[in-house]
């Protein structure tokens, strides 16, 4: 698993990579990637970070895992001038902004995802996408498989 934070010019982004990772059999990598469309979902101008995280917590349940799976790590929130600009909590009082860069990364053992995104009305566009890295299409958004070894 790589994990990175890289700014430019005062900006951070945030992403997860897999490489050469096992196989999936028990569908723990695809099932995330239905939480994290979930949060894409959920997160909507004008919406406070604690509901945003509530339909997060409520996604892990809804897609077959344990009810507190969201609290073993934290998952994200606005991104720009830090790495979360705040952290998603269930108090965050803070409210998504159209135009906002946020990083999710839902997350359960032996598998996480992760990109910056930018919030607008609709379906959010990815800002740490490459089309040369494996993906498939989930909820009409392209999302990254484990790259693997040659």
């Amino acid at each position: 698993m790589l994990v990175v934070g890289a700014r430019r010019q005062g900006l951070i982004v945030n992403l997860t990579r897999w490489i050469g990772a096992e196989p999936d059999s028990e569908g723990v990598g695809a099932r995330l990637l239905q939480v994290e469309a979930d949060a894409f979902a959920a997160t909507r101008p004008g919406r406070s970070l604690a509901d945003v995280l509530a339909d997060i917590a409520a996604s892990y349940l809804e897609h077959d895992f344990d009810a507190d799976e969201w609290l073993r790590h934290h998952q994200g929130g606005p991104t720009g001038y830090a790495g979360r600009d705040p952290r998603a909590t269930p108090t965050a009082r803070d409210r998504v902004v159209r135009g906002q860069a946020f990083a999710w990364n839902p997350s359960a053992p032996r598998a996480k995802a992760e990109d910056t995104v930018l919030v607008g009305d609709g379906l959010p566009e990815i800002l740490t996408t490459d089309p040369a890295w494996p993906s498939r299409v989930v909820r009409g958004l392209a999302r990254p498989e484990a790259l693997p070894f040659a």
